[in-house]
């Protein structure tokens, strides 16, 4: 997708903040709510926040759960149109899976929060419908673009 300079210099000062903002979420608000902590097996935590919804509370669930995977979306939207190179599904979903492992394996060390493969599932699912918006975006745009061009002919 083409951009101006100027949309290219919003979408990185966008994707800059963003990533400030995501980190000190994961990294620096997390310690007021986790005692650090691992999870290795895929689907335990989501699996226990579902049949024990009743006790963990729907508002918990939602937020643990779904947080994870929406706070990921602008990663697998904004991504792809800071740089070309993350252009592909794969090379967008890839990054967002080694950044979400990264913090997680950051919280494991630092025992800020918990290491918890679920996690990066969610997390890369998040970023994985963000690359799915961009795509769509990027549709439409072109599709746009190229009714203009049938128009002026």
């Amino acid at each position: 997708m083409k951009q101006s300079n100027g949309v290219k210099f919003l979408v990185r000062v966008c994707f800059m903040a963003y990533l400030i903002i995501l980190l000190y979420l994961l990294l620096v608000a997390e310690r007021s709510t986790s005692a650090g902590g691992m999870n290795t097996v895929l689907f335990a935590e989501i699996t226990r926040y579902l049949f024990h919804i009743d006790t963990i509370g729907v508002k918990q669930v939602i937020i643990n759960l779904g947080g994870n995977v929406v706070g990921f979306i602008p990663f697998g939207y904004l991504l792809p149109r800071w740089n070309n190179r993350f252009d592909r599904f794969y090379m967008t979903c890839g990054c967002c899976f080694s950044f979400s492992l990264t913090v997680e394996v950051i919280q494991l060390v630092t025992r800020v929060g918990c290491f918890d493969v679920d996690d990066v599932f969610l997390n890369t699912l998040g970023g994985i419908l963000g690359y799915i918006l961009y795509a769509c975006h990027r549709s439409v745009r072109s599709r746009q673009s190229g009714t203009k061009k049938k128009i002026k002919k």
